[in-house]
């Protein structure tokens, strides 16, 4: 028996993928199951990571679907799914899943170390990154990475399939100026990153920093990007990057939840602060509460 995850490319972003993924990894460590990733089913970011093709055991393959808490549409109990793979042991499962897991924190805390090391970024990705870091003089651990979802309202439609999904209320001349007092309250030594899905957000940004204060001028996209764009699409290349550039930082802060820097800290094991009140922060303790 073994466990291949497939992440979905629709309605979840790579947060949603890797919530869901961790649970099923906690399972299968729990039961001795040989754990992969694979993401040749997406579109643009099969280049993105190093994953295992084919190792699947002798036996059938069975594909089951676990999108948006719901077990191929039958049932919303993940232990529906779990009963299903235990009942069948000489199975290989291919799993698609873009949804949050129900596992409890405190087991994830346990298999963090070794979750972090099945996801690797491929040598395209791993070049992008080096491009960044030199391009924007970024040593790993030496600045913080300051985090502005606008959500994806303010995105291109044909890029994403969230769009009623709104952060921030509206992109005014005031909203960045609050955002830089905010910065200037952070009173960091180290030199502070600026991170945002919206061009025009950057663009508004770049009008306003400080010298200490660099905007990463990438082309953004939610990583549940339709597949007919996604293919060969640099912006792919991108925002992965930029998941491991948030990763590599000193500290991450947060100015609304978004599960892509949150799980950014997550497998970077990197210090967050979230500056949003209401933030249910699953992995790091809230440091403004």
């Amino acid at each position: 028996m073994s466990l291949t995850i497939y992440p979905m490319y629709q309605s979840g972003g790579i947060g949603d993928m890797l919530r869901a993924a961790v649970s099923f990894y906690v399972f299968a460590k729990k039961n001795n199951i040989p754990f992969y990733f694979d993401f040749s089913s997406v579109p643009g970011m099969e280049c993105c990571f190093i994953y295992e093709k084919n190792r699947y055991l002798n036996g059938p393959v069975v594909n089951l679907h676990f999108i948006n808490g719901f077990v191929d549409a039958k049932d919303n109990s993940l232990n529906a799914i779990y009963n299903v793979i235990l009942e069948n042991k000489n199975t290989h499962y291919r799993i698609t899943s873009n949804s949050i897991g129900f596992v409890a924190w405190r087991e994830i805390l346990d298999v963090l170390p070794e979750f972090r090391g099945l996801l690797k970024p491929s040598t395209v990705v791993s070049n992008r990154i080096a491009q960044l870091q030199e391009q924007y003089n970024l040593v790993d651990n030496s600045y913080i990475s300051v985090h502005i979802r606008c959500g994806d309202f303010y995105t291109d439609s044909k890029f994403i399939y969230c769009k009623g999904d709104k952060r921030i209320k509206k992109l005014t001349n005031e909203y960045v100026l609050s955002i830089l007092s905010q910065i200037d309250n952070l009173k960091s030594p180290l030199p502070i990153v600026i991170h945002a899905d919206n061009d025009k957000f950057k663009k508004m940004m770049k009008e306003k920093i400080k010298e200490n204060i660099k905007i990463l001028e990438n082309k953004i996209q939610h990583t549940s990007i339709r597949p007919d764009i996604a293919r060969n699409n640099a912006g792919y290349i991108d925002t992965i990057a930029e998941f491991y550039i948030l990763a590599n930082s000193a500290k991450i802060v947060q100015f609304n939840y978004s599960g892509f820097s949150h799980w950014a800290a997550i497998m970077g094991d990197t210090p967050f602060l979230s500056l949003q009140p209401d933030c249910q922060v699953l992995y790091y303790i809230n440091e403004t509460s």
